[in-house]
């Protein structure tokens, strides 16, 4: 016998090719014993994977008969099977127990279609090994009648016209229970097919062989006991009737195999005119379920209960259902698990062909299922296909929802990639692009995440809404988006405060150089003027580029308006600082210089204390208008520096912490903010303190100026006509003697030139630069002398000492005085200055430096 074998939980099944269906002590062979190597019938049916695969489009054909009566022989000729048959040389006992299921093996032209059928042979009946238990027989001819659309009935010509050789007993019980059990008024008609064996033509034909038993099986039908639904029925109601017979199979070997070739032709082609197998008779058992109903039957036979068979088929219709969508469902399970790891793998891991992918795996698992549970009852499987896409669908939708979450850290994470140029400090996009980049940057990433999770949508049944991932992503995105614009918003007002800083800086340098009346006007109309151009310039790349709403653009305005004044503001303080050296310098130019510019030299006429008066007073008015940020007309009125009432010109100025206004008209006072104090109001006092020591200092020089040009204006005439009378012998000489007449003219000539060209300070400072210089040489001798005294005499006698003191105390104070407050010239001080690497001092500071040491005091110690 050919044996196959298949794997069953890692052990070696052999798999025949046939196998019990029941026992021979009535149990039905549910599951497999690899101790016996016996398998189940549901096993054996799934080694059949053709006949699975038929669905309705089979039918089972059952024998019954007479122990030995050579019912497995016919199977195996008419079939090819090879079902255990008697060897009438050693035994005339059972061969078959219980019920054997197989398939047919035929060759030729009918070949092909063994997986359409399934054969059933029966236990054969009236045996003495069930002595007189008929319970048995009864149960497995019921139990093939109930699944069987072709019933063989094998009985011996002679049997014909007995009870119970003819098994009439037996199908009389089997009708019976069968009307009660399993008949239905919608239910298939079985076909029972006697066939008559050994029968001879010459003697009694065969239909007169055939109207012999019709009318035993009418008359067994009349007694028989039927339901009150079936009261009225005729036997023909339920079941068709054909008859054949076969000549004996020893005595006419070659009629007998010449017959059951034509009897194998009805039943396997479909060609032919008495084909047996008309689906007519088919019990509409899906292939698939053929085990697990003949289970359920059997258990209804064996305890002799009532069976309704269509609840049966909607148990049978609702176990294999669930089963298909298991099975359907498992597989989906298993190609999804690699998607699924992959997913689970990172937070950033995008399934490409998401929706393609498990449309796929849905729609495969759907055909699965579809197929083969189309052969049970529709309401059912509807019903088990709403939950196998019910279990899809929750599987697909987890892994969608993880989909959607890393194509949102993915898109996110790239669009961080793609802003990050533009959200950089020194962003190599020009501002005026930045904003149409920004909004390109987040159209891709939309489109990139909407292009992912759209694809990632599965068939209709699968589509579920993903508003809240939607919205949780756009409010990341929108994030990011308005922080670069806020960066680049404020790099924009960088740049444009920069621009300005630098365009106002130039109008405010030179405001605060000249530091005219005009000066806040002249700023301001520069400031507004600069700024209205920056700021139209501003709103555009805010609505346009950045497309800001319109509130957002006034806001943005607003802080952009206080962005350049602050910016102008510390500018302005930048320059304040130097108040002090230009109204050191604006004195200068009013007090020490002419109108032409040139030093100015005073004339005894010359009214000092009212150039004075005014040089101050104009020189602190600088200090008035550089105090505070005047970007209001209004803040013109405001006055810092201010006399008390009733005193005069020659009064000094006060300075206010708080200043007081200028009553013009009926005009509001104009607000004093404090935050606009350029100079704070202790730096401007000390600036004004100094001013004015220094101021003082240049006053008194001028007064000594003036006093030695008066000195030197009023030379007495007596002086004159001594000098003429007491040098007329010198002049003589002078005159008449060639040696002293060339070089006293030579020196006349050098001094008129030196005069005509204006260079008789140079000759004077040079002369005084040399002067000092030898009396500091003279100075330091003396002193290391005087100290080297003082060393060597430890106890100086006190005459001497007080000698020495009262000798010279002038000396003692000028020799203690620093060396540059002891030259005579500003010039001569100014080169020793620079030798002494000491910084210029202030033009003030240069104009009163020799206060402490006039040029006649010097010219009188020289």
């Amino acid at each position: 016998m050919a044996e196959q074998q298949q794997q069953d939980c890692g052990a070696e099944i052999v798999v025949p090719d046939m196998v019990q269906f029941v026992d021979g002590d009535g149990n039905f062979m549910a599951v497999d014993d690899p101790a016996t190597d016996s398998i189940s019938a549901d096993t054996f049916l799934k080694t059949r994977p053709k006949f699975l695969a038929r669905g309705l489009d089979y039918a089972v054909v059952a024998i019954l008969g007479a122990q030995s009566s050579g019912k497995s022989t016919l199977l195996n000729l008419l079939f090819g099977t090879k079902f255990r048959v008697l060897n009438a040389q050693l035994t005339r006992t059972r061969t078959t127990h219980g019920v054997w299921l197989g398939f047919p093996k035929t060759r030729g032209y009918a070949a092909g279609n063994e997986d359409s059928v399934v054969l059933l042979d029966v236990e054969g009946t009236d045996g003495t090994c069930r002595e007189d238990n008929i319970s048995f027989e009864r149960k497995t001819s019921l139990f093939s009648l109930a699944l069987a659309s072709v019933l063989i009935v094998n009985l011996w010509y002679q049997d014909i016209g007995r009870y119970n050789a003819a098994n009439l007993s037996l199908l009389r019980a089997v009708f019976e229970l069968n009307l009660q059990l399993f008949q239905r008024a919608e239910s298939p008609k079985t076909l029972i097919l006697f066939i008559v064996r050994d029968h001879v033509s010459n003697t009694t034909p065969l239909e007169e062989l055939q109207k012999i038993l019709m009318r035993d099986l009418e008359e067994l039908w009349t007694h028989i006991t039927k339901p009150e639904q079936f009261a009225d029925a005729k036997l023909t109601q339920f079941f068709e009737f054909q008859f054949t017979s076969l000549p004996h199979m020893l005595l006419e070997k070659d009629d007998f195999l010449q017959e059951v070739g034509l009897l194998r032709d009805r039943f396997l082609n479909p060609k032919n005119a008495d084909w047996y197998l008309h689906p007519r008779h088919r019990r509409d058992i899906p292939s698939d379920g053929l085990s697990h109903f003949a289970s359920e039957v059997w258990s209804v036979v064996k305890d002799n209960r009532d069976l309704d068979i269509p609840s049966q088929k909607h148990m049978l219709a609702t176990y294999r259902c669930e089963e298909i969508a298991s099975a359907a469902y498992n597989k989906f399970a298993e190609q999804a698990t690699p998607l699924r790891e992959q997913l689970q793998a990172s937070k950033e891991c995008v399934v490409d062909g998401f929706g393609t992918t498990f449309r796929g795996l849905f729609d495969a698992a759907m055909e699965a299922y579809a197929k083969p549970s189309s052969r049970y009852l529709k309401e059912v499987a509807d019903q088990k296909r709403e939950g196998l896409v019910e279990m899809l669908v929750k599987d697909v939708h987890l892994m969608f929802e993880l989909q959607v979450a890393h194509a949102t850290v993915a898109a996110l994470a790239q669009l961080d990639a793609d802003i990050a140029p533009l959200r950089a400090d020194k962003c190599a996009v020009p501002i005026d692009g930045v904003g149409a980049a920004l909004r390109a940057a987040e159209e891709r990433c939309l489109g990139r995440w909407r292009g992912v999770v759209t694809s990632s949508v599965a068939p209709p049944e699968l589509e579920w809404p993903y508003d809240t991932e939607k919205k949780a992503f756009e409010a990341g995105v929108a994030q990011r988006i308005a922080e670069a614009k806020r960066r680049q918003i404020a790099r924009l007002v960088d740049i444009c405060r920069a621009e300005q800083a630098e365009l106002l800086g130039a109008v405010l340098t030179d405001a605060l150089e000249r530091v005219e009346e005009d000066m806040w006007m002249t700023v301001r109309e520069a400031y507004h003027r600069s700024v209205g151009v920056a700021e139209k310039r501003f709103v555009s790349c805010l609505s346009e580029g950045f497309q800001l709403k319109p509130e957002e653009v006034e806001a943005q305005v607003d802080a952009f308006r206080q962005a350049i004044a602050q910016a102008l503001f510390t500018a302005a303080k930048q320059r304040v600082e130097f108040v002090p050296y230009k109204m050191d310098k604006r004195f200068v130019a009013l007090f020490s210089m002419d109108s032409r510019g040139l030093p100015r030299r005073w004339r005894p006429h010359d009214d000092i204390g009212a150039v004075f008066f005014k040089a101050r007073d104009g020189a602190e008015q600088l200090l008035d208008r550089c105090l505070y940020l005047r970007l209001a007309p209004e803040d013109d009125r405001l006055v810092f520096l201010t006399r008390k009432t009733g005193d005069g010109a020659e009064r000094p100025l006060i300075l206010l912490d708080v200043p007081t206004v200028k009553e013009v008209g009926d005009r509001d006072p104009p607000a004093f903010d404090k935050a606009k104090m350029l100079l704070p109001h202790h730096d401007a006092m000390e600036a004004l303190e100094n001013f004015r020591r220094n101021a003082q200092i240049a006053y008194m020089q001028a007064l000594r100026d003036q006093e030695q040009v008066s000195s030197r204006a009023h030379v007495p005439a007596a002086l004159i006509v001594l000098i003429v009378v007491l040098g007329f012998n010198e002049f003589k000489t002078i005159v008449f003697n060639p040696l002293l007449l060339v070089p006293f003219c030579m020196i006349a000539v050098l001094v008129y030139v030196l005069y005509a060209l204006h260079l008789g300070g140079l000759v004077e400072d040079a002369f005084s630069l040399l002067m000092s210089t030898t009396m500091a040489s003279v100075v330091d001798t003396i002193r290391a002398r005087l100290r080297s005294t003082d060393e060597s005499q430890a106890t100086p006698t006190p005459g001497a000492g007080a000698a020495a003191a009262d000798k010279s105390p002038q000396m003692r104070r000028y020799l203690s005085a620093p060396a540059v407050h002891r030259v005579g010239s500003p010039a001569a001080r100014a080169q020793l200055e620079a030798q002494a690497k000491v910084n210029t001092p202030s033009p003030l500071a240069a104009e009163v430096a020799s206060v402490e040491t006039p040029a006649g005091d010097d010219s009188k110690q020289q």
